[in-house]
């Protein structure tokens, strides 16, 4: 099945990140002479797995803490206490998502202590708190299709959100776009690194986004996925596309749902 840069336009769903409307972030700012809970037990290994997923990606929802890394509520609060995570809000029009940066404690914990710095999150836009829940919710599908995956500590860097590790040690990089894509036009066209050009998710909200980089696309074997098909319930598999011999996007994966 192949489908055109146009006729997936009757696909009609969106994702909740596409709005961009009266978006506003309410941080937590910790103060400069706080003094952090320095008797704190380290926590069992789920706690240990999510803390090192704060690390990597930033941001973790606090939805994705339950479903995803499996931290109840009773955990969460713990940790709160005892500034391991510190939590904020995502606010618009008919959103509200509560979502964790990793506290002081937190870092010490997963060893990152001396790079760490206080009130990192506020560096982050709108823009980059949505690229990095979209790969979470991607992370998240991926999980529920069976794949047997972790977030990986390998750091791709700019222009890439974050990285998914299957448990044979192949990584995946991803990239979110927002906008336009000059960052990762301009990476992939002088990219040297093929190990990292053959393993790559492409995240965009419209075939548009990606309008006449089908050529540069053709040589980079990575798959694209579409964001509102993330939050599609109804689909039962995430459908991924790849650019075929006729600089096509073509369904790679069959939907079900």
């Amino acid at each position: 099945m192949t489908i055109s840069l146009f006729s997936i336009s009757n696909y009609k769903k969106r994702s909740p990140f596409q709005n961009r409307e009266g978006v506003r972030i309410s941080f937590t700012t910790i103060p400069s002479g706080y003094r952090r809970v320095e008797n704190f037990h380290n926590g069992n290994e789920k706690e240990q797995i999510v803390l090192e997923a704060l690390a990597i990606v930033g941001l973790i929802s606090v939805k994705s803490f339950e479903t995803v890394f499996k931290i109840s509520k009773t955990q969460q609060s713990y940790m709160l206490k005892n500034n391991k995570i510190v939590k904020h809000n995502l606010i618009a029009k008919g959103l509200d998502i509560p979502f964790y940066t990793l506290g002081e404690n937190g870092a010490i914990m997963v060893g990152i202590h001396p790079v760490y710095r206080l009130n990192y999150w506020k560096e982050y836009n709108v823009e980059a708190l949505y690229k990095r829940l979209i790969f979470l919710k991607l992370f998240e599908r991926m999980q529920q299709q069976g794949h047997d995956i972790k977030i990986s500590h390998q750091a791709f860097g700019t222009p890439h959100t974050a990285a998914i590790e299957y448990s044979n040690g192949d990584k995946i990089a991803v990239y979110v776009a927002k906008g336009p894509i000059e960052d990762f036009t301009h990476f992939y066209k002088w990219a040297k690194n093929e190990d990292l050009m053959n393993r790559l998710i492409v995240i965009v909200e419209t075939f548009e986004q990606l309008k006449e980089q089908e050529r540069l696309l053709k040589t980079i074997p990575c798959r694209i996925v579409i964001e509102p098909t993330l939050f599609d319930s109804e689909l039962e598999d995430i459908p991924f596309y790849f650019v075929n011999d006729e600089l096509q996007f073509q369904l790679d994966m069959p939907v079900k749902g």
